[in-house]
């Protein structure tokens, strides 16, 4: 039994942390430079982000504007997201979701 149990340990398959989460709230920027996953776990927020994050927006009617997002994963419906000059790439599983280039952040509005 002991051995099954350390089996299934083993086997399980890692979580993936991301470094900042948004669980409440109604928005908020961040500066990727420091871990470059982000998850948008709320509804209705608006975001913004610097540096070459890993978007995740697991809400819905989310507002998002990225200088140079790596990849976006849009899990909610009806978002806006707005990405640099280089598009990202981009896994839309929602509805409703519009990717838009031209994201352009002020340096100094992320977070330090």
């Amino acid at each position: 039994m002991v051995r099954l149990v350390a089996l299934a340990f083993i086997l399980a398959p890692a979580v993936a942390v991301a470094g900042k989460a948004y669980n409440e709230g109604s928005g908020g920027s961040y500066d990727c430079s420091k871990d470059p996953a982000v998850a948008i776990n709320i509804n209705d927020g608006t975001f913004t982000f610097t540096g070459a994050c890993k978007i995740a927006i697991n809400g819905n009617g989310n507002t998002i504007t990225s200088d140079g997002a790596a990849s976006i994963t849009a899990n909610g419906n009806n978002n806006t997201v707005s990405y640099g000059k280089t598009k990202p790439k981009i896994a839309d599983n929602g509805n409703g979701n519009k990717f838009n280039a031209g994201g352009k952040v002020d340096k100094k509005s992320a977070d330090a």
